[in-house]
Formats: C-alpha cells, structure tokens, sequence
C-alpha cells in the first residue's frame, strides 16, 4: 500500500475523532458526515470499509450486462468480459476521500458518479475487440455488408448498379457504445437502429457522382484507339474495352490497367513487338519489329479511353539486318568455325540446319555469314552431308511440283537442290524452317547470295549438318 493511502487511511481515523468530539451532545446526526449514504450493489458504503466499499465497486461494474438489439438479432456483452480491474489505489483513495469528505459541501455527494469521474476504467482491447467481432450481428452468416452504387458498361451502355444497404454494424462506433455504457456504471441496451450504429453505403444510385459517372463512361465509350503493323491495322473499341471500365469516387472513368496490359502483349504473339532490339536479335532471325515500353503506352492509352479520345497510336519500328544475326551468330560460335576449317581447309561453304545459318570462306576469309531458311522439317528436309557445288547460274526459274519460282542467282549443289535468293522472303533464321521452309533448297538474303555467287567457284565444298 503507498505511502499517499496510508496517510489518507489515518487521516480517515483522525477525521473520525474529531468530527466524533465536534458533534457529542449536540442534535445533528453523525451520520450526516457521510451525506447522502450512497449505496453500491445494494449495500450502504457507510456500512463498510474502504476496501470493501472498493471490492463492492468493482463487482457491481463488471456484473453488468449490454444487451445489443439489431434488426433481427440480439445479442449480450458481459462488462466482466471486456474490463481490466481499475488501479486498486486509484479506487481506495478515491473512496476513502469520500469517507473524510462526503459530509462537506460540494465534496462526493454521489459516490458512484466520483467513482466513474475519477477512477480510471481499463478496458481489454483485445476482448472487447474479441467480444465485438464474434457477435451475430457483427459475423453472422445473414451479415451483408453495405456496397456503394456503382456505375458499369454492360455492352452496350452505361448501366446503373443500385446500392446495397446491408446489415453490418461500424464496429467501432459499436465499442464507443460500449465503453460509455461501462464507464457510466450501468448495464443497458444498445439499439443498431436508434443509436444510428449501422454502417451506410457512401454512395446512393440518386448521388450526383453517379450521374456524373454515367456521362463520362458513356464518353469514354466513343474512344477508337488504332495501332498500325505495316499494312495490318489493330483497333481496339468499347466492345473491346467496355468491360476494363468502371468509374471512382468522383465520377471519373477508370481503365482497368492490368486487362488493357493484356491485350497489348497479345501484339507480341500476332506481329514483330519487343520490349527491347535485343530481345529481337536474339532470336537470330532478319526481320522489321516494332518496340514497346508495356507501362507507358498502358498509361497513355487508357488515358485517351477515359477522356472519350480517339488516336492512332505510333510503334517505333526497327529492322533487323542479316548483319546483325551474323555478329551474334558468329561469336556465338567461333570453335564450330574453327572445327570446320580444320577439316575443310581455307575455302568451303558451311550450313548449320539447327543454327539456321550458312558461312562462306574463301582463302581464310570470310566472305559471307548470313541466317538463311532450309527446307521445311519433315516435309522437305535439306539432306545432310558434304558436297561441291556443280556451278553457278544467274536469272533462272526453279520449278517443282507445285511452285516456281525466278531467282537471281542459282547455285546447285546435291541434285536439285542448291543455295539461292529467295526475293519472296522477308525475314530468315530462326524457326522460319519449321513451319514455312523451302522445298529442300538454302533460301539466302539477296545482298549474301549475291556476295557468294561473286566469289564462289564450282567445286567449292559445301557441307550441311
């Protein structure tokens, strides 16, 4: 016990004898000192201790119970269950001044409200955030919780999403209840309804915001925005995009970034799209594409669809040169190189069908690299082996079962087959063979086959692995 209630608890003894001396022979009662004889649980506090009067406190305020009334369900909190015992000295002092004071004017003339105004009550936050949430009215399955009128495209127009009311009570307006009904000493029943204790949809199918968002998305319906792949266009239209809408707060439309991301990666799949020229050169294939930053041109193309504004969106396009796959290329493999001129000497033609590429030496020099297209797999594969090419031919026309075709330079090497430009190709390397090869023939970009013919002498040795 502190030194402050000991002091308080002798001061109670003195304060006794004197006022016991004060009053003897005269008429007034002296009882009156405690005025107004407050009563806890029933029991008078003049009757008892200081300490009882204190237990009797905290058993009356945790004996409580709140009832909580919401539209179709009831529910009890137990005060015991929520509260902290309050600070024991806090509690003795508080009674004990009553005991010395209560008979003087203006001084603790109610007792349970000096309790409640100067002992400080200590709630368990975390059962009473406990009690709240497991009530039926809080987690019950027949809980529905309240949803802002919206504003949708449904297809075709602007629809309306009425707002749904609920049942859900703010919780924490729930526990402020609660603690004021404790902390005034009383038990007590809480209505959802008359206390306005339910949570409320912000935003009603009559706001003005909904009006407004119904404007706007049907503004926003009217954007076409295009994007042009040499002569192969792509549109994209509300029929597209109607269903990456919907509108915020204000009434202003938002685009569904993440969906509209989507859709511009599909151009990857259909054309010649990268995020970067290396992610094109390593594929190992001439071709023309076109580049793409996916987070910026997301940001400025749903910002022309939110405003309602029509554009035809530019890709800067780039080419890739046979050049350029022969630089990769051919660091990517100098020790095959340098194998094959062990075997073959300082003049050959060499083919890789995996690589999809073909080397030209002559005289220990290189004279051609390029990516070039073999025959179709499975249907037309150009023969493996080694050969020597029978001679050279310019302006002929190839002619087969089903195709012919001029070439500017013809240079046979294994019956009908042999290495030729190929002026109806646009691109070559890669994984062209697989599904759109030759007829068996080494299909060459014009500026390579033209660079080999010039140099290249019948008997040359050709090999194809």
């Amino acid at each position: 016990m502190s030194l402050f209630i000991k002091r308080l608890l002798f001061g109670l003894l003195l304060a006794g004898g004197l006022c016991a001396g004060a009053y003897a022979g005269s008429t007034v009662n002296p009882d009156s000192i405690l005025a107004g004889d407050p009563v806890i649980g029933g029991i008078s506090i003049n009757s008892v201790s200081p300490l009882e009067a204190g237990d009797l406190y905290k058993k009356d305020l945790t004996g409580r119970e709140i009832v909580i009334k919401g539209t179709d369900t009831v529910d009890t909190i137990q005060t015991k269950d929520v509260l902290l015992n309050s600070d024991s000295e806090d509690l003795l002092s508080t009674i004990v001044r009553h005991k010395i004071l209560g008979g003087m004017e203006g001084y603790y003339r109610d007792l349970q409200t000096s309790l409640a105004s100067q002992v400080p009550l200590r709630f368990d936050e975390e059962k009473l955030n406990a009690a709240v949430s497991e009530l039926s009215c809080v987690s019950g399955s027949e809980v529905v919780q309240p949803k802002d009128a919206a504003v949708i495209w449904d297809g075709w127009e602007a629809e309306i999403i009425p707002e749904v009311v609920g049942n859900a009570p703010d919780t924490e307006k729930l526990e402020d209840k609660i603690r004021e009904l404790t902390a005034a000493g009383n038990g007590g029943t809480i209505s959802l309804t008359s206390d306005d204790l339910y949570k409320k949809p912000a935003v009603t199918e009559d706001s003005p915001v909904i009006e407004r968002g119904v404007t706007n998305l049907e503004n926003a319906s009217e954007a076409v925005i295009t994007y042009e792949f040499g002569d192969w266009p792509e549109t994209l239209t509300v029929y597209e995009f109607g269903d990456w809408l919907s509108t915020d707060s204000e009434g202003n439309v938002v685009v569904d970034r993440t969906e509209l991301e989507t859709y511009l990666r599909k151009f990857s799949d259909w054309y010649n799209v990268f995020e970067n020229k290396q992610e094109a050169i390593a594929l190992k294939t001439t071709l023309t594409g076109y580049l793409i930053d996916y987070g910026q041109e997301t940001e400025a193309c749903a910002e022309a669809i939110a405003a309602g504004r029509s554009e035809d969106r530019t890709l800067e396009s780039f080419t890739i040169t046979s050049q350029d796959v022969a630089t990769v290329v051919t660091d990517e493999n100098q020790a095959l190189i340098e194998s094959v001129k062990a075997r073959a000497g300082d003049t050959f033609v060499y083919i890789s069908i995996d690589k999809q590429f073909m080397w030209f030496y002559k005289n220990g020099q290189q004279i051609a690299a390029t990516p070039v297209v073999t025959g179709t797999e499975y249907a037309y594969d150009t023969p493996r082996g080694e050969y020597e090419l029978y001679y050279k031919s310019t302006n002929v026309t190839l002619k087969g079962a089903n195709y012919e075709s001029h070439v500017n330079f013809w240079m046979p090497f294994n019956g009908d087959i042999g290495i030729h430009d190929a002026s109806w190709r646009s691109s070559y390397g890669g994984d062209i063979y697989e599904y759109s090869g030759s007829h068996g023939c080494i299909n060459t970009p014009y500026a390579q086959a033209e660079a080999i013919y010039d140099n290249i002498e019948a008997g040359t040795k050709i090999i194809v692995e």
